[in-house]
């Protein structure tokens, strides 16, 4: 199996003690994959035997300043994932001690490396202190995780961790699968093919980690005098002091947690300091020798907020939108929004200061002004003086829920009893609920072409119930060649008339492209019109509410497929003209049904007689059609040159 090396190191920054008093420089944890792999051997020795001598040497010349742990795994048990085993506690450096127990190791089991640099950070308090890890290994993780997705993790949840790799042994193929590691978290790869390289590789990365022992700790306090903030996931950004008034500041480091743990270089700079809406840039100086403690101070206070329906009723509990704006000098809300969430009781952090809290549930808000004092917590619960309202449609009294597809609105009625142009909401389902700010409304539905509109008054902490009556039937359509026969091809249009008592056609009221559906539409009296090709016909159908009705729409059409051709047989070129004139007691009728312009097409046609003329540019001709309902036929239309 694998063999890998973990340094994470946790930086302790101080203020001005005694060498006795002072922390270490780091603390780090050594963790060895004691996996089967490590029995393999590179110049006849022992890949185990390799790397007990190359740890005994970096023992030995350890900074007795950095505090040193280990950890081992896979030198159990077979086949077990959960072999992981911490051997010695992070304290200082005991070198006979640690190199004894690592004279002890013997591989037997698997390489839960994933779960081993992640309990190797998590020791290590990662997520409040920066971390790097060193990881030498000779294989792949074999215990269902991906090394390099736990990398990111770590990059991104830690104040500053830092993974450098290498890869002992490994293929070029192999070192691509595990050189993310490093790639992910900003540190480096190095490769090594026997024990010099092995040797080699261990101390560069060594060198690199005790060069970036950090320097500086910053606190971080919500206002003067307070204690620091613990348990909270703070960002810090960093940035060199000549940038302080730049725009676009180049960032040169970065970090999460409850303390700020800046990895740089000696220098003048300044941390972007980050907790909610709460932020301050503060200037500091990395030190080359002395090791310092900042303190960041968010000038912000604490704010939970809650909302109800009404006085009356209890904490709303759906899911609530939030808004936060500054106030401006005229005491109004200014469009400065300085936080946002979602939640029925979400937690900011802002600057001292005044503000509009703004909450929205549905289609409901309301808004309160808040406050804020520096380090002192403050709890606003905002009345929304809203109810809702239950909606759904019946085709007709007393019938069950509509299930089709159906539009909703809802407009406010002002005090007059205007109806606002202005829609409060919308939405497209057959039946659901709407919160709205407490008032009266008028709530339309459609499903199909039926429309209907009904008022209804929204009372505080209410729910109100709506059915809404359509009046309407279903008509299950189907355009058909012939009687019985097949459905007609493509996309035809037909639309819906309503047909007044005096027999007259009103205007259009549906319309669609296809050649069978289903669709909602008023009771009563309706002419369906249907155009495809060449062919229009209607059908008068009954509408009644509540019930469905099916309409084949017949056609009793067939299509005609031509080619134009030349007197040589040959596709006519240049695109003529053609037309079809209906034949009638064996003459063309004045007035053609189809035309276009191409050597070839396909028509649908009315069962009958019909003459296609050609006109090209040098040939003419014309060419009898018999159509026939429900098939389709071929021709070729023959020319001649033009006299």
């Amino acid at each position: 199996m694998r063999l890998f090396f973990f340094l994470a190191g946790c930086f302790i920054a101080v203020t001005t003690a005694s060498a006795e008093e002072q922390p270490p420089k780091a603390r780090a944890i050594l963790v060895l994959d004691a996996s089967g792999s490590m029995w393999g051997q590179i110049d006849g020795q022992n890949k185990i035997v390799i790397a007990r001598d190359v740890v005994g040497e970096l023992i030995g010349s350890w900074d007795p300043e950095i505090h040193l742990g280990l950890t081992a795994y896979g030198h159990r048990r077979k086949g077990d994932c959960a072999d992981i085993e911490d051997l010695v506690t992070v304290g200082p450096i005991d070198g006979d001690a640690l190199t004894s127990v690592v004279n002890g190791i013997n591989p037997k089991g698997k390489t839960p490396l994933s779960a081993a640099v992640q309990q190797a950070a998590e020791r290590l308090k990662y997520t409040e202190e920066a971390a790097t890890v060193i990881l030498v290994t000779d294989g792949l993780e074999t215990c269902n995780a991906d090394p390099c997705a736990v990398a990111s993790i770590l990059e991104q949840s830690g104040v500053d961790f830092t993974a450098h790799v290498v890869g002992f042994d490994l293929s070029e193929e192999e070192s691509k699968q595990v050189q993310c590691v490093a790639e992910n978290t900003g540190g480096q790869y190095f490769s090594a093919g026997n024990a010099s390289e092995l040797r080699d590789a261990l101390g560069s990365v060594v060198e690199t980690v005790q060069a970036s022992v950090v320097a500086d700790t910053i606190h971080v306090v919500l206002a003067e005098g307070q204690d620091p903030i613990e348990g909270e996931s703070v960002s810090f950004k960093y940035f060199p002091a000549s940038d302080a008034n730049s725009s676009k500041p180049n960032q040169v480091g970065y970090g999460y947690g409850a303390k700020g743990r800046p990895s740089l270089e000696p220098g003048d700079y300044f941390a972007r300091v980050k907790l909610g809406s709460g932020e301050i840039d503060l200037p500091f100086t990395v030190d080359a020798e002395e090791r310092r403690e900042f303190t960041a101070n968010l000038n912000a206070g604490r704010l939970g907020a809650t909302a109800q329906l009404d006085e009356s009723s209890g904490q709303a509990d759906a899911s609530l939108g939030w808004k936060i704006f500054a106030l401006g000098p005229d005491g109004k809300p200014t469009r400065n929004q300085v936080g946002y969430a979602y939640g029925p009781s979400p937690k900011f952090v802002l600057p001292a200061g005044d503000y509009s809290v703004e909450v929205k549930l549905g289609s409901a808000t309301a808004s309160a002004v808040q406050s804020i004092a520096a380090g002192k917590g403050h709890d606003l619960r905002i009345d929304l003086r809203a109810g809702t309202v239950s909606y759904n449609a019946v085709l007709t009294e007393g019938a069950a829920p509509y299930q089709g597809d159906m539009g909703w609105k809802a407009y406010a009625i002002d005090a007059d009893g205007t109806v606002s142009k202005q829609q409060a909401t919308y939405s497209y389902n057959t039946a659901g609920q709407y919160t709205l700010t407490a008032g009266k409304y008028q709530l339309r539905a459609k499903a199909g072409s039926i429309e209907r509109a009904v008022d209804v008054e929204i009372l505080p902490g209410k729910d109100v119930s709506v059915t809404v009556n359509l009046n309407g039937g279903i008509v299950n359509y189907e355009v058909l060649l012939t009687e019985g026969g097949k459905r007609v091809g493509g996309s035809p249009g037909w639309k819906a008339h309503p047909v007044d008592a005096d027999g007259s056609v009103g205007k259009q009221i549906a319309y669609s492209y296809t050649a069978a559906g289903r669709y909602a539409l008023p009771a009563g009296e309706v002419e369906l019109q249907v155009k495809e090709g060449a062919v229009n016909v209607s059908k008068h159908v009954t509408v009644i509410a509540g019930e469905t009705t099916d309409a084949q729409i017949v056609l009793n059409a067939g299509y005609v497929s031509f080619a134009i051709v030349d007197e040589a047989g040959k596709p006519l070129s240049g695109n003529p003209g053609w037309k079809v004139y209906p034949l009638e007691d064996g003459k063309p009728s004045s007035k053609s049904v189809a035309y276009g312009y191409s050597d070839k097409g396909t028509v649908l046609l009315v069962e009958g007689a019909y003459e296609l003329r050609v006109k090209g540019k040098a040939h003419v001709g014309s060419t009898r059609i018999d159509a026939k309902a429900g098939e389709t036929i071929t021709v070729t239309a023959e020319t001649a040159p033009a006299p």
